[in-house]
């Protein structure tokens, strides 16, 4: 009889100087300078340093009866304690921009009403923004799958006079995925098999059903991205559609160290084995045909 192992993939969609137009670089008037509160909205309750975001980028604009005065151009905020970066006297874990790239201390500016805040990580000097179409745009080089994280947005509208950390709570430009395994084959243990040296034993490769026949095909790996905030600072990611780099090469995940896969759980909580490898995807084109096939070794014990 021919038995079938059940495998779930899951994808989550997941220096600027110092100017008289800015806000002042001392505290005056009871003025409070501008810090940051991050997070991740719809991924993880993990910290986003622990998520391997050691840094982003914010602009910032301070309004009031139509102007829209810069504040910060393309800033750098590190997380202190991660990476390179490292404040004195300062708690691991504290995001800081003042002494990066020369950047110096903002405060808020309380003859203006509100401040917006523009944010991406992690932080790149290519990344730019357009003030006039409220746009940040990540060029393909930035936006590009891997291993270790994709592209977060965020942004916020902040009253000046609260003197508050601003809140930025991250959104994924790319897709996360992962492997989680289990199987539904009564009576048998089902164990997945090493066949190499380096464990690299889930293989997924990209492929075009042509009638009845697959072959391999190409997937996008960068792609250019924008990110325009409507007036409420509500933001719209969208990656360009033709694409940048495309790559055939197998998606290739580890196995996991214990490989034995749990059963399927009628009552209660599903358990499953999981790849430690994580891809970071970019969006393909909504025309795209190719999909992946997965494979995976295993053998079957009868009990």
């Amino acid at each position: 009889m021919r038995k079938i192992l059940t495998y779930a993939v899951s994808a989550l969609a997941l220096a600027s100087c110092s100017s008289d137009s800015l806000v002042s670089d001392s505290p005056v008037n009871n003025e409070a300078p501008i810090a940051f509160n991050v997070g991740q909205r719809n991924i993880t309750r993990t910290a986003l340093e622990e998520a391997k975001y050691y840094d982003f980028g914010v602009w910032a604009y301070k309004t009031k009866s139509g102007s829209f005065d810069v504040v910060m151009n393309n800033y750098q905020v590190g997380c202190s304690g991660y990476g390179s970066f490292k404040k004195e006297g300062a708690t691991d874990g504290t995001w800081f921009y003042d002494g990066l790239n020369s950047q110096v201390l903002r405060y808020w500016d309380l003859s203006y009403d509100n401040t917006n805040f523009y944010a991406y990580a992690p932080y790149n000097t290519a990344v730019s923004f357009d003030k006039d179409t409220k746009t940040i745009t990540v060029p393909a080089s930035v936006n590009q799958a891997g291993t270790d994280h994709d592209v977060i947005y965020a942004g916020t509208k902040m009253t000046n006079s609260s003197h508050v950390k601003v809140p930025l709570e991250f959104k994924h430009l790319g897709a996360k995925v992962n492997l989680k395994f289990y199987h539904n084959i009564p009576g048998y243990k089902v164990e997945l098999l090493e066949v190499t040296s380096g464990g690299n034993d889930i293989q997924a490769t990209p492929a075009k059903l042509e009638g009845t026949t697959y072959s391999v095909d190409k997937y996008f790996t960068e792609s250019k991205a924008t990110i325009a905030y409507d007036e409420n600072m509500v933001p719209t990611a969208t990656v360009d559609e033709t694409g940048e780099g495309n790559s055939n090469t197998n998606l290739v995940f580890k196995l996991p160290d214990n490989k034995v896969v749990p059963a399927v759980v009628t009552n209660g909580t599903q358990t499953y084995l999981v790849s430690p490898t994580t891809y970071y995807a970019v969006a393909q084109p909504k025309t795209s045909t190719t999909g992946f096939t997965f494979h995976v070794s295993f053998k079957l014990t009868a009990e």
